[in-house]
């Protein structure tokens, strides 16, 4: 949290302010309850579980997944969320097409302690119904957990990724509709 607390993501709300990536303070927008389904989770350095498209940060502000093809797939598509108001019907822009590329071993992750290197991906098979707890977030749309820097719900078109600078646009509600 941005006053150095911590709290389970299942307990974070709408309006909580949260640490990004580099220590920028981002406010939760939405709250992108789901189900893993069909889909894979990773164990990186015995330590973080991550479902199999959810991208992370590198300490050179790359993002990685372990399969970023499965994440392209959502990019462009409307999810349930659930913000101050209630729930919502909202559109997930996602990052330009190839700014997300495969994780592998000895790529370094940005984490809320500084650079990690990768040194273990082990693949993981879960019950359909294992619940995932996402944060669609403003700013540069970035949260951390396990310590590990990772997205929500991320867009080019209020923050730059190259310079990792917000843009003068203030995004609302229409923004996702």
């Amino acid at each position: 949290m941005s006053d150095g607390s911590s709290k389970r993501i299942e307990d974070v709300v709408p309006g909580d302010l949260v640490v990004g990536a580099f220590g920028e303070v981002n406010e939760v927008l939405a709250l992108d309850w789901v189900v893993l389904g069909d889909r894979w989770m990773y164990n990186i350095n015995n330590e973080h579980m991550t479902s199999d498209d959810h991208p992370h940060v590198s300490i050179d502000k790359k993002f990685y997944s372990c399969e970023p093809d499965a994440i392209y797939a959502e990019w462009g598509n409307r999810f349930d969320v659930v913000t101050k108001n209630g729930k919502r019907n909202w559109l997930n822009v996602g990052l330009k097409e190839h700014r997300v590329t495969s994780l592998k071993l000895g790529i370094e992750l940005q984490t809320i302690d500084g650079p990690k290197k990768v040194v273990s991906i082990e693949k993981v098979k879960m019950d359909l119904d294992t619940k995932l707890y996402n944060l669609v977030m403003g700013g540069s749309h970035t949260y951390t957990v396990d310590g590990y820097a990772v997205t929500g719900w991320p867009r080019e078109d209020d923050f730059d990724y190259s310079s990792w600078t917000k843009k003068d646009k203030q995004l609302t509600e229409e923004d996702y509709r």
